[in-house]
């Protein structure tokens, strides 16, 4: 702000904040234009008057933030809002729950046979996919009539391996064997030799059947090639695998924590060991 006085003087204000409030200290002659260092303090009191502006000004500012009530009279304030692009909105549905949450999820089948309802309260650990623990719960359901006793994530005494889903037999020993997500076919292969007897099924979410036992049948066709098969064709427990969709948590209701399908619901293929060499290992 520049000040012109009533001789035709040029004066400027400079200003001091004091007792909350600013406060005129002293005035600047700027009345002599051919200065040139005059004129450079003209311009840099201009550019400090527009920055330091009073508190009423920025008050002023603070207002119009604020918008009246047409029905009560009052002040609502208006808030602007912000841009966060990892923001979402809380859910509760299943399909919402982060990989690194750690999670109880408290599941119920309901026998055919006798209407017997059964509830398990299965663990999810931080970092451990929805699609995997809810494949193992879907296991339990679907082979629950078909074998007694049957558990997910029980040690069975086994010195490399823990069972996602087991079944025992009156004697402790191993009748069925589920496993849920991805399993090396040497696991494959060890679990084959070790329990002769036992069905095991393995079952994977969003892949096809042929996906599912390409790995395993590649190494036993190579074993076969080899002359290393040995018995493994022998052994009288099944080798099942599983595929089901991407979205497990359709088959279960949120509200109750039934597990609802059968098996028509999902694909299936029994494993068939190789009998014939290929061709390359036979040239």
């Amino acid at each position: 702000m520049i000040l012109s006085t009533s001789n035709g003087f040029l004066i400027a204000p400079r200003f001091h904040y004091k007792d909350s409030r600013w406060t005129t200290i002293r005035y600047l002659d700027l009345s002599t234009p051919n200065d040139i260092s005059l004129q450079r303090q003209k311009q840099q009191i201009e550019q400090q008057i527009q920055i330091q502006q009073p508190r009423e000004q920025q008050q002023q500012q603070k207002q119009q933030l604020r918008t009246k009530d047409p029905v009560g009279g009052g002040s609502q304030r208006v808030v602007a809002q912000r841009w966060n692009g990892n923001h979402k909105r809380s859910s509760k549905k299943l399909c919402d729950v982060p990989k690194a949450k750690k999670l109880n999820l408290q599941l119920s089948i309901r026998r055919r046979e006798d209407g017997e309802i059964i509830t398990k309260t299965i663990l999810k650990k931080r970092q451990e996919t929805l699609q995997h623990v809810l494949t193992k719960a879907i296991l339990w359901k679907l082979y629950s009539e078909e074998y007694e006793n049957i558990d997910i994530e029980q040690d069975i005494g086994d010195p490399d391996y823990l069972p996602d889903v087991i079944s025992l037999n009156l004697q402790g020993r191993p009748v069925f064997w589920g496993e849920s997500g991805r399993m090396k076919v040497h696991k494959a292969i060890d679990l084959m030799k070790r329990y002769p007897e036992v069905h095991i099924v393995h079952c994977r979410w969003d892949m096809e059947l042929s996906e599912i036992e390409a790995p395993l049948m590649g190494h036993l066709q190579d074993l076969l090639d080899q002359d290393k098969l040995g018995i493994l064709p022998d052994r009288s427990g099944r080798f099942t695998f599983c595929s089901v969709p991407l979205d497990v948590w359709r088959f279960i209701d949120e509200e109750t924590g039934f597990i609802n399908l059968d098996k028509d619901d999902l694909k299936w293929k029994e494993l068939v060991f190789p009998t014939t060499k290929s061709t390359i290992s036979s040239l």
